[in-house]
């Protein structure tokens, strides 16, 4: 997928009423961080929360401006010879022109939206992408005949 298409799909899901906002915000996040991170989508509904850092800075080499990231691991590639290795990746915010891309800020929002709507109390052992089965599909808004 190319980032203009990455780009397309993200307004689309931002605005579509056929899915409630649950189901947007996990469905963008998870299409980020897949993209971002050049993950199998497996890989990635198989991470836990403590797998995903957000929230992480330092100061840059250049000059004393503060830098805001994050970082995620992914365990069990098939690429890897250790099953038990992980590695480590950061995510960055990007320039406006990539900006559809920018994992971190999704994640960011998935994480919020599940603590605060669903009231969900984040564990480091807990799926970051948990399967929505128990949220309705729909906005909640009826049609009309």
């Amino acid at each position: 997928m190319s980032l203009s298409m990455l780009s397309k799909l993200i307004a689309f899901l931002q605005d579509d009423t056929m899915f409630n906002m649950t189901m947007r915000l996990w469905f963008s996040a998870v299409c980020l961080l897949c993209f971002y991170g050049m993950c199998r989508i497996n890989e990635l509904l198989l991470m836990k929360k403590g797998d995903i850092q957000l929230g992480l800075q330092r100061k840059s080499r250049k000059d004393d401006t503060l830098i805001r990231f994050g970082c995620f691991t992914i365990r069990g590639r098939k690429t890897d010879h250790d099953p038990m290795a992980g590695r480590t990746y950061s995510l960055h915010r990007l320039p406006k022109e990539k900006e559809a891309a920018q994992a971190v800020t999704f994640v960011n929002r998935w994480f919020d939206h599940a603590r605060v709507f669903l009231h969900h109390n984040w564990r480091d052992s807990d799926y970051a992408f948990p399967g929505l089965t128990k949220i309705l599909r729909g906005s909640g808004k009826q049609k009309t005949r």
